[in-house]
């Protein structure tokens, strides 16, 4: 039995970031992070549990992901403190895109993070909130490049490192999509442009078999039901997210590659000390299952689940409860909070 996230105590709250250096060297001006936060933090500051959101979501996790918080379920309040923060440059309470800007009146003001900078931010938020070491850091699509990176320069202070429908670096096909959603969003309205984008994206997210099966059209009219479907989820997006913040984000995406600055990637991810828990969808085309593969057998204490769906990328989304129940069972037979 899941609990209703309306039974679930919730927190929103922020904390600013000063005197922040990017990788590239930038010092940024103040950066404001938002976030939720479920359950309470024990004396040792070691029950901390930190989500890291999707490429629109934003830090209410008990709304997007049901069914993973709350009592009984695999991220327990009454068992850990639960916090999801905003990703900078996205649009839900922390610094937006334009307002990420560097103090150095002779560069360029505006300044394109990347998962190393956020996995950055993200500890001085920790740290900001007394929260010591982790017990648990997980990642899902692009949450999971910034949980990995997290979980390299911060070996020592992450348990468990769950890893879900992600990838240890953007591939030449995700960026190719990317790209394309960028070339979408040069056209001059902006509504419209971010619509085209999501379209486009949506293409990845699902597979054949699901689109081919919830989007069958029941007549021989004109115009057809997937039209529509992809034109929704456009409009959907365009009415939550802004422009800028969705080329920011994709900006975040392309830049990721966990052997960017260190030897190798094996090297990279023999870094990590945390148990690690992988979870494959089936049928993702956006990060397919090879990749969770090489990731497998290149961490150490590595497990990989791999959950069969048509739902392609979305299933960390539409696949909760058995995503849950990996979680669960992970957790019970790996250390106990201390």
């Amino acid at each position: 039995m899941f609990t209703e996230i309306s039974t679930i105590e919730t927190h929103k709250k922020c904390v600013v970031i000063s005197d922040f250096l990017t990788c590239e060297g930038h010092l940024l001006e103040d950066i404001t992070i938002a976030y939720h936060c479920w359950g309470r933090l024990n004396q040792r500051g070691s029950n901390g549990i930190l989500i890291v959101h999707g490429l629109t979501a934003d830090s209410n996790a008990a709304k997007w992901w049901p069914g993973i918080i709350g009592k009984g379920c695999a991220f327990d309040p009454e068992k850990y403190f639960i916090i999801c923060p905003n990703i900078p440059g996205s649009c839900y309470g922390s610094t937006s895109a334009e307002n990420i800007r560097t103090k150095n009146p002779q560069a360029s003001k505006r300044v394109q993070l990347s998962p190393q900078d956020i996995a950055m931010l993200f500890s001085k938020l920790l740290t900001s909130i007394n929260i010591k070491n982790l017990h648990a850091l997980a990642g899902a699509s692009i949450g999971g490049f910034i949980a990995l990176e997290y979980a390299i320069r911060h070996k020592h202070k992450v348990r468990n490192l769950l890893l879900i429908a992600t990838s240890y670096y953007a591939s030449p096909w995700n960026i190719a999509i990317n790209e394309a959603q960028l070339m979408a969003t040069e056209c001059s309205n902006q509504v419209q442009a971010l619509a085209t984008a999501r379209a486009i994206a949506m293409l990845s997210y699902r597979t054949p078999e699901i689109f081919n099966k919830s989007q069958a059209d029941t007549n021989t009219g004109r115009k057809h039901k997937a039209q529509s479907y992809q034109r929704y989820q456009g409009e959907k997006l365009a009415q939550r997210f802004t422009l800028d913040a969705y080329r920011f984000m994709i900006g975040v995406f392309n830049r990721h590659n966990v052997a960017n600055g260190r030897s190798s990637l094996e090297n990279a991810l023999l870094q990590i000390e945390a148990q690690t828990l992988i979870i494959s969808i089936s049928s993702d085309i956006l990060f397919p299952a090879k990749e969770q593969k090489t990731m497998r057998a290149m961490i150490d204490n590595a497990t990989l689940e791999t959950i069969p769906s048509d739902y392609g990328h979305d299933g960390f989304l539409v696949e909760n409860r058995r995503i849950g129940n990996i979680i669960t069972s992970f957790l019970k037979g790996k250390n106990k909070t201390s």
